[in-house]
């Protein structure tokens, strides 16, 4: 078995398969600093690695063959969150992939536009507007889209739509992650969600707060209905997602990105069949989508209340109902290493 030249240590691992995951498919691993027992997401690095986890690495099963991975957060020496692309096919087979760690030169090449189907992290200069592939659609002289300290800023007056949308990985199972913090605003309840939209009567979003509740709100042919939690804060980072299922859809909430909880899960109805036409950040006007409360379209107060809110870590990617399992870690293996140690000498370490 082949070396990842440069690294010490590293870990198998085994990825289970799940039937229609395919080829490319997005998994999550946390990788903690310190000792303990790998089991499901989790592997422990036994204090091998740099503290900011920037020599992490991942193979396929050949152990040199780098796969593509996003650090998503991380608390120095303590854990790091990465989604890792699988290369290999999971549809029918289990397939082994390899973490790989302490190389103490080595930084991070993490790179969520390799990774994702989509993916923004807004980490641009502060001021700059959002452009790229996204399209701004925003109340002329109310709303307000930028980015600020990286991320995707919202200025939002009372009732008006400020958004940006574009178009959706072409393909009918998928799961949208976000960040979204509401700012504090006690004059309107509309705030920015994150959406998948395939028509004006048909659409599914999550994140919307009211300053008391946190909410998912769908519209299946011009049936819109919605659920709340109690407790929603706002100046608060909370992590979203909506998972497209096949028959099912899931609408998902997080603290921290880690520990997830359903809110509410939806029997998928025949029009939302295919891919979404736009993933859309933000609130909608009557064009796309028409939410949360279509009476509400353009009827905005420029003299109103006015609540700017954020958006980070916005990504689509690959989602069978179920989802493919993490399987087995192998043990700690160490590997043969060249170090220099000047004029020109090198000792190896096995």
């Amino acid at each position: 078995m082949s070396w990842l030249s440069g690294w010490s240590y590293r870990k198998s691992h085994v990825i289970n398969y799940a039937a229609g995951a395919g080829t490319l498919y997005q998994k999550m691993i946390t990788a903690h600093y310190g000792s303990g027992t790998d089991s499901d997401d989790d592997v422990y690095l036994n204090s091998h690695c740099r503290t900011d986890f920037g020599d992490i690495r991942f193979t396929d099963d050949d152990g040199v063959t780098l796969l593509d991975y996003w650090m998503e957060k991380k608390v120095d020496s303590d854990y790091a969150v990465f989604w890792v692309e699988v290369a290999d096919d999971l549809s029918t087979v289990d397939q082994t992939i390899y973490i790989y760690y302490d190389a103490s030169t080595q930084t991070t090449t993490s790179n969520g536009a390799d990774t994702f189907l989509l993916f923004d992290d807004f980490n641009r200069p502060d001021n700059a507007t959002v452009g790229g592939e996204w399209t701004e659609d925003e109340d002329a002289g109310v709303g307000a889209l930028n980015i600020s300290l990286n991320l995707l800023k919202i200025v939002q007056y009372q009732h008006n739509f400020c958004h940006i949308e574009k178009a959706s990985p072409a393909l009918s199972s998928l799961a949208l992650h976000g960040k979204i913090r509401t700012g504090t605003n006690s004059g309107f309840s509309w705030y920015p969600a994150i959406c998948f939209y395939w028509g004006v009567d048909d659409w599914v979003q999550l994140g919307w707060m009211d300053n008391v509740n946190w909410r998912g709100q769908y519209n299946k042919a011009s049936t819109i209905a919605g659920v709340n939690v109690a407790g929603g804060a706002v100046d608060t980072w909370y992590f979203y997602r909506i998972k497209l299922g096949s028959g099912t859809v899931y609408l998902d909430y997080s603290t921290d990105g880690l520990s997830w909880t359903t809110l509410t899960s939806i029997t998928r109805p025949t029009s939302w069949a295919g891919n979404p036409a736009l993933v859309i950040v933000g609130k909608g006007d009557s064009d796309a989508p028409d939410y949360p409360n279509p009476d509400l379209d353009n009827s905005y107060s420029s003299t109103g209340s006015e609540g700017t809110h954020y958006a980070d870590d916005v990504f689509v990617r690959k989602f069978v109902d179920p989802e493919p399992a993490h399987g087995s870690w192998g043990s700690e293996e160490t590997g043969v290493v060249k170090k220099s140690i000047g004029d020109g000498l090198t000792f190896v370490l096995v």
